[in-house]
């Protein structure tokens, strides 16, 4: 019997990143930090990555064409469905708040200029924009498996991706995505019990879902910080730290710093070796509402 071959339907254009902005920096972030083969693939110039939006499955490429100075990005979008307008700008808008192509960090690294200490790590990582978590529910979700051991996260993730994540196949290769809160949110407890090998944690996992399916995400890019984390910490198994880590790593806040985070502790003290416990708020205070880039900046400098 013949198969049928899969017709794919296509959008492409131009993006253009706010300068100085290092794609090279982005990919070499991704394949050290978030490791995910089944869910993206990273060439030497370029990006390709499912995205799971409006129901339907999308896979993104971008490609970097410009300099550092000079940033130019082309993509394509590609669909077994025709992409309407509204999904168009529904990816493009998550692709470049998730790589933060917009981020203008002329303030950022003026206001480094006087910390001889950090500035180094300015000239280091220059052109980096911060790349986050394409959505707080899977960074959520990847910090509760992940609670044991890193191995054992590693390995229930990829078994709720290929559980309940879509798929796309184009050119023979195949792109899982991480499930999204409408995916998981109605699945059976018994069946998500058995995957995980855990009750709990899939009672967990649903429950997290369903309260991200009912909120939306420009809700916690834009509500006042202490009412998204209090919204954070009020679901089940989000502790502070998470909860403020998600905030930094999925959703772009970075008016304030994680200070519990055991690795920029660490990144503090190789910065600033001198630097007596009472200064840090002062330190944080220069940096004002790009805090969360210093802190960033700096975890992945240590």
């Amino acid at each position: 019997m013949q198969k049928t071959a899969i017709t794919h339907f296509a959008r492409s254009g131009k993006l253009h990143p706010a300068p100085p902005f290092d794609f090279h920096k982005t990919l070499r972030y991704l394949r050290i930090f978030l490791p995910g083969k089944a869910e993206y693939f990273c060439g030497e110039d370029h990006l390709v990555k499912p995205l799971y939006l409006e129901g339907q499955t999308v896979l993104f490429r971008l490609k970097s064409w410009g300099s550092i100075d000079r940033p130019l990005l082309s993509y394509i979008l590609v669909s077994e469905e025709p992409i309407s307008e509204s999904l168009k700008y529904r990816a493009l808008e998550r692709i470049s708040f998730s790589l933060g192509i917009y981020d203008n960090l002329s303030t950022f690294y003026q206001k480094a200029i006087s910390d001889h200490r950090f500035y180094p790590i300015i000239k280091r990582l220059y052109g980096y924009h911060q790349v986050k978590y394409f959505s707080p529910f899977e960074n959520i979700c990847r910090a509760m498996l992940g609670r044991e051991s890193r191995s054992k996260g590693w390995r229930l993730k990829h078994l709720l991706i290929r559980s309940y994540g879509s798929l796309i196949a184009v050119n023979g290769i195949r792109f899982h995505t991480f499930p999204s809160p409408s995916q998981l949110a109605f699945s059976s407890i018994n069946q998500l019990t058995v995957l995980l090998g855990e009750r709990s944690l899939a009672e967990t996992l649903l429950l997290l879902a369903r309260a991200f399916q009912e909120t939306r995400e420009d809700f916690l890019r834009a509500a006042p910080y202490p009412e998204a984390f209090h919204w954070l910490v009020s679901l089940p198994g989000v502790t502070p730290a998470i909860a403020s880590s998600v905030l930094l790593h999925s959703l772009g806040r970075l008016e304030t710093t994680p200070a519990a985070d055991k690795h920029l502790l660490h990144a503090l003290a190789r910065c600033y070796p001198d630097m007596e416990p009472n200064h840090l708020p002062m330190i944080m205070a220069r940096y004002g509402q790009w805090q969360g880039y210093w802190a960033h900046y700096l975890s992945l400098a240590a």
